[in-house]
């Protein structure tokens, strides 16, 4: 059987390492680990890491059962090997693989809803609306500041009480026929009203008019199930209703 190398002069003792270990002979294969990592000579003799043991179970003499002992729960731990292929038997460390963190619970559908705050604040308002069916809150555009070369700010948030300093109004902006009041009503635009080609290509069909352009209303902006008493249907709707009725039939000679 091929003879140990004695150990060196060199002091192993620096290389005990105070780690969490269960048992003594735990913390004494991780001091052989760390002698192992930090030597950078030849390989040696699998005798000359006993001190390190010696020094971290704190002991003067050591026994061979001990001994065996402290490499075999090393070599379960995975911390290092025993390589026989050399003249003599040598310890190699083992890449340690760190474990993968486990995931972060994922948060049940909804839960964030709780940690909002849904208060409404005792002095909030709801915004209102003008007369001409315009909001009261409106934007201004602004001036360029031709010494300012970055893309600033181009509109600035106003507060309109008055109809007659509606910026909308100004801009020819029609409001909404559903808020707009007798007096400020006008004919809506073509582009506003509705048309069967506008139902058939799907999204927002147009406002149901009569045949001067004026607002009719109705539930879900439809005229068919609610107007005002007197008021005729849109011309889409009547079409479409003229359509849906049985043709009579003529009487045979």
């Amino acid at each position: 059987m091929p003879q140990e190398i004695e150990p060196e002069t060199e002091d192993l003792t620096a290389f005990v390492v105070e780690d969490e270990a269960t048992t003594p002979e735990e913390t004494a294969a991780r001091a052989i680990y760390a002698a192992l990592v930090a030597d950078t000579g030849r390989p040696k003799g699998m005798g000359h890491w006993k001190p390190v043991v010696k020094e971290a179970l704190g002991v003067k003499a050591l026994w061979a059962r001990r001994w065996q002992a402290v490499l075999e729960l090393g070599k379960t731990l995975g911390l290092f090997e025993v390589d026989d292929s050399r003249k003599y038997p040598v310890l190699v460390p083992l890449e340690q693989v760190e474990p993968e963190p486990e995931p972060e619970p994922t948060p049940e559908r909804g839960s964030y809803i709780s940690n909002i705050d849904a208060s409404i604040p005792d002095d909030w308002e709801p915004p209102g609306m003008l007369p001409c069916g315009h909001p009261e809150t409106q934007y201004k555009k602004l001036e360029p500041d031709p010494e300012d070369h970055r893309r600033g700010k181009t509109y600035e948030t106003v507060l309109v009480t008055d109809v007659a300093d509606c910026l909308m109004c100004a801009a020819g902006v029609p409001g909404h026929p559903q808020y707009t009041e007798e007096e400020y009503k006008k004919p809506l635009p073509e582009n506003m009203r509705r048309t069967r080609y506008k139902v058939m290509m799907g999204g927002f069909p147009g406002y149901c008019v009569d045949d001067e352009g004026y607002y009719i209303g109705g539930v879900g902006n439809d005229c068919r199930y609610y107007r005002p008493k007197g008021t005729d249907m849109c011309a889409h709707h009547k079409a479409e209703t003229a359509a849906r009725l049985p043709k009579k039939k003529r009487k045979k000679k």
